[in-house]
């Protein structure tokens, strides 16, 4: 009995000093487990979700732990600086392009490449180029300044027989202008002088080669369209036209046919119309008082007025008349029909 006792009694010591052991190593293991994380070397724990699924743009968790030290182990990481980026305001981009333009502009301006030696022209006939580029003052300018409207007035000024004008810049140094050219259709002569117009009655001179349809014989001009002030566009018929000395030939002056631009829509619709009534008749006849006739096949001066209109009865009229001179062997100079009711001959 004794014995057991005595064994008794050491396990019983033996187990107290073993856990006088645990208690002391807890003890120290508790001790550097505080040290570590008042130091922020502690291992961090990390717990496997088997059913939690990570997203790509989850950003990494913090470590947060439950103890008394956690809020004092926060670090916080200073922010980097914003990267400066260069910004160039609209005023500043404006002043760039504006000395660029100003140093540009310079440098064309006293540059040889840019001034113009070049100047193409299209469409002419009967007027020569040499001609259309001497009424230009624009050589050896420089390109950039040259004013496109100004050079086709020029042109248009200096040229009646052009209908439009068009004028395009190539750089660097290239001009291009092309004209359109009024075709003659009927040639107006008066005594020494002719005058050219286009099927629309628009006058100008008679300048190179050219083979008008109809030509008229007169002794005096024609019937003018003129603008009257106010801007209003009327016929003027006269009778006294502008004498021989105040037009000048060309191209010394086109004062004249800045003028007299285009001839009576009347008198033309007349020409027209008594060209188809007698068509072998290239020849007409113009009077300021009698209006157009031609010379017949007997020699006489026939005159039918300046209103056609009745061009039949006109004509009707002219064939009795003659038959009748012819029985009766007269031989006038004259015969007008002008007048139906009024119709009469002349003998010199």
């Amino acid at each position: 009995m004794k014995e057991d006792r005595q064994a008794q009694e050491r396990k019983s010591d033996l187990l107290r000093r073993q856990r006088a052991l645990q208690q002391l190593q807890r003890g120290k293991n508790s001790k550097q487990h505080a040290t570590q994380q008042l130091d922020g070397t502690a291992p961090i724990k990390h717990t496997l979700h088997l059913f939690q699924r990570k997203s790509k743009n989850d950003s990494p968790r913090e470590d947060t732990r439950s103890s008394p030290f956690a809020n004092e182990n926060l670090q916080i990481k200073p922010e980097k600086p914003p990267k400066k980026r260069l910004h160039l305001s609209w005023r500043i981009l404006s002043g760039l392009l504006t000395i660029m333009f100003l140093f540009f502009l310079t440098t064309a301006w006293q540059s040889t490449d840019f001034q113009v030696s070049v100047i193409d022209v299209r469409g002419n006939q009967r007027i020569n180029q040499d001609e259309i580029i001497k009424t230009l003052t624009v050589m050896n300018e420089p390109l950039f300044t040259v004013q496109t409207d100004e050079i086709a007035q020029t042109i248009l000024s200096a040229f009646p027989e052009f209908k439009d004008v068009g004028v395009a810049l190539y750089l660097p140094n290239k001009i291009s202008i092309t004209v359109n050219e009024r075709q003659p259709y009927i040639a107006w002569q008066l005594e020494k002088q002719t005058l050219w117009m286009d099927s629309d009655g628009f006058l100008f001179p008679a300048r190179g080669q050219a083979s008008p349809t109809i030509t008229i014989q007169s002794l005096s001009y024609p019937s003018f369209y003129t603008t009257q002030p106010g801007d209003q566009a009327a016929i003027q018929i006269e009778k006294y036209h502008p004498k021989f000395n105040d037009w000048k030939s060309p191209p010394d002056s086109m004062t004249w046919f800045k003028y007299h631009q285009q001839i009576d829509p009347g008198l033309l619709t007349a020409i027209l119309k008594l060209n188809v009534q007698i068509p072998s008749q290239k020849a007409l006849l113009f009077d300021s008082n009698r209006g157009l006739g031609w010379t017949d096949e007997h020699g006489w001066k026939i005159f039918v007025g300046f209103d056609l209109d009745h061009i039949d009865e006109k004509w009707l009229m002219y064939e009795k008349i003659s038959a009748d001179l012819v029985k009766q062997g007269i031989t006038p100079s004259l015969v007008s029909v002008e007048y139906l009711h009024a119709p009469y001959y002349r003998v010199n």
